[in-house]
């Protein structure tokens, strides 16, 4: 490993003030931004594959804190005329909600 490559991994690990929310926070961000962009197969602005029922899908909630996003599972899909899901409905744990697809990912 280089030692470019160690800084920037140290700059990372570095917590200012050495709190555990602010790491949790600093993860968080980073999860959310890197991670479950990779998550969304996109080619030319569409989606690549179909929700389909039954699929296991995470729901985007902005105003949901770190980590509570709830997971749901797909009950029926809405196509468009070219037969491309654009909104799903959800079953999660509070109940029934609908939500375009660029709210959700899927994880199984």
């Amino acid at each position: 490993m280089r030692a470019s490559e160690t800084s920037a991994q140290l700059t990372f690990i570095h917590v200012s003030g050495g709190s555990k929310s602010n790491l949790a926070n600093q993860f968080w961000v980073r999860w959310k931004r890197e991670y479950l962009q990779t998550m969304k197969v996109v080619r030319s602005g569409r989606c690549l594959s179909n929700f389909t029922v039954d699929d296991v899908v995470l729901v985007y909630d902005e105003h949901a804190p770190r980590g509570k996003w709830p997971l749901g599972r797909v009950v029926e899909t809405y196509p468009d005329k070219q037969d491309h899901v654009r909104q799903v409905l959800v079953r999660t744990s509070t109940g029934n909600v609908k939500r375009p697809i660029s709210k959700l990912f899927r994880v199984a």
